[in-house]
């Protein structure tokens, strides 16, 4: 029996599939926000007043100034995140997922209501759990009521192109301007406002950015749309040289700031 279990287990480990939505974790951006005094930080109100200004035409500006803002004033939120990526090649069925997340430390709970690949729920605390991520699979091995593994193994990389603990809005921003920062020197990244859409009933203004090719990526197109009550992202769509999507990430039903705790991220309490 304990064979069984144990070849079981190989098995998950190969086919877990972790959904996330950002990119890097806190790089230069954010640490240079933290270092920052009470008296130079600016207002809610200052924040979102410069950044209606930045739409128009610093979008670099304008990424720098979200993470500055979001770093500031976003503690936690909750949502539905809807992910839809291109691995080696094939385009995967887009995935839905309802998730909470708390910034400090980083704690996500995601559960799958569409298309889950090898696992339904997912806990990730920094610094917990062994630092792994605890998941409940799926289909034949669902009565495991769960397991443990790295974020990034590269078991489940093989599945996403992002780990858990890359999940977020902030990680996104960083993700943004890494890869501005990656791909400059192969020549110069065009950017402009194109107009506003919907996203979840909720006003967006959407940034369109063409890519010089670059071996730091495939990406030559990207559309973020920005929520124009918020000031943050709320979708992000990249697509390859010949317009092949790559990765799409949607988030819906967003609620900031709603005071979660860490008692909300343990496994007992999201039976794990």
């Amino acid at each position: 029996m304990v064979r069984v279990i144990f070849v079981i287990l190989v098995w998950f480990c190969v086919s877990v599939g972790v959904c996330a939505g950002g990119a890097p974790k806190e790089g230069g951006d954010v640490a240079e926000v933290a270092g920052k005094s009470k008296q130079e930080r600016k207002s809610e109100a200052e924040y979102k007043s410069q950044l209606a200004g930045l739409v128009k035409g610093d979008h670099v500006g304008l990424l720098k100034t979200m993470l500055a803002y979001y770093e500031e004033y976003i503690d936690d939120y909750t949502g539905t995140l809807y992910k839809q990526e291109r691995i080696r090649g094939k385009l995967k069925k887009q995935q839905v997922a309802s998730f909470k997340f708390m910034d400090k430390p980083f704690s996500l709970f995601m559960k799958w209501t569409k298309n889950a690949d090898a696992a339904d729920r997912l806990v990730f605390v920094a610094g917990e759990n062994d630092g792994k991520m605890v998941v409940h699979p799926t289909g034949l091995f669902s009565w495991i009521k769960s397991v443990k593994r790295e974020p990034d193994c590269e078991a489940a990389m093989k599945v996403n192109l992002y780990s858990c603990d890359q999940f977020g809005i902030r990680n996104m921003l960083s993700s943004i301007l890494m890869l501005q920062r990656a791909v400059q020197k192969d020549g110069r990244i065009k950017t402009e406002t194109i107009g506003e859409k919907s996203v979840d009933g909720r006003k967006c203004v959407v940034i369109r950015a063409m890519l010089p090719e670059s071996k730091a990526s495939a990406v030559r197109r990207m559309e973020l749309r920005i929520d124009t009550e918020y000031f943050l992202p709320v979708e992000l769509t990249t697509w390859d040289a010949k317009e092949n999507l790559i990765g799409s990430y949607i988030y819906k039903d967003l609620k900031f700031n709603v005071g979660l705790s860490a008692e909300e991220f343990t496994p007992k309490a999201n039976k794990l």
